[in-house]
């Protein structure tokens, strides 16, 4: 596939324009400089037409179609399966978050999180999924 896409460090999907900023804060206080957010994941495939995110954020809870769904469709599409997706959302039962890791997620950020978490949890997706790409190469 040629990918066209623009690199962007995270791609956001939050439905909370005040949760955005203060999410984007933390990225940019983190390094994390080219950040799109997205206020709903209902047109996620035109989103990732036009952008190759190294991670995605992803909230549960939003209007139209909620994080899971989302997550499933984009862990189903060939083109994207392979990007990383973290929940971040203030639903914190054990189901949640089983669900989400289930459904494809790398990992789960409980709001409110600190930046620190936030930094440490896209720094793991992104080296793990670094080391899967590797393995593939090699296989």
């Amino acid at each position: 596939m040629d990918d066209l896409r623009k690199p962007i460090d995270v791609l956001l999907f939050e439905d909370s324009p005040l949760e955005s900023k203060a999410i984007t804060a933390k990225l940019y206080k983190r390094g994390y400089s080219k950040v799109v957010w997205a206020q709903s994941p209902v047109k996620w495939q035109s989103i990732l037409d036009k952008y190759a995110p190294a991670v995605i954020l992803m909230d549960v809870v939003m209007p139209g179609k909620n994080g899971f769904q989302a997550l499933r469709e984009i862990k189903n599409n060939v083109a994207y399966r392979d990007v990383p997706v973290i929940m971040v959302s203030g639903k914190t039962t054990e189901a949640d978050i089983i669900w989400a890791l289930r459904c494809g997620a790398v990992g789960y950020i409980k709001k409110p999180f600190r930046s620190k978490e936030l930094a440490a949890s896209i720094k793991t997706a992104l080296a793990n999924h670094l080391e899967d790409r590797i393995l593939d190469l090699q296989l």
